[in-house]
């Protein structure tokens, strides 16, 4: 779903995909938001605009007592995050400084 909406936000693009920086960010439980990264779809074409993807925590009660009895850790010792599934992805076009406007994708809608 994700790739299918970041295909569909670059259509209209001129440079389409190519010109796309995508910036991952993880949203945490207490609603704390910290970039996790970041991906620049072909570095060699000058960036004509930006998405910004929202991943969140998962909140279900069941999952954070599932955690709490089962204590999973990750390769590095830290503990496990579980995703929620849906996600917010923001379009931000760095080429028009007239248009402030911004596309806004919420899964699940």
């Amino acid at each position: 779903q994700i790739a299918r909406d970041v295909l569909r936000m670059s259509d209209n693009e001129p440079c389409g995909l190519r010109g796309c920086l995508i910036h991952t960010v993880y949203e945490d439980s207490s609603g704390v938001s910290k970039q996790v990264g970041k991906v620049n779809y072909d570095p060699d074409t000058v960036n004509t605009f930006e998405l910004t993807l929202t991943l969140r925590r998962d909140r279900a009660a069941w999952l954070n007592a599932l955690q709490a009895l089962l204590p999973f850790s990750g390769c590095s010792g830290q503990r496990t995050v579980t995703l929620s599934s849906g996600y917010r992805l923001v379009k931000k076009k760095l080429y028009r400084l007239s248009d402030k406007r911004s596309e806004v994708i919420e899964y699940p809608r």
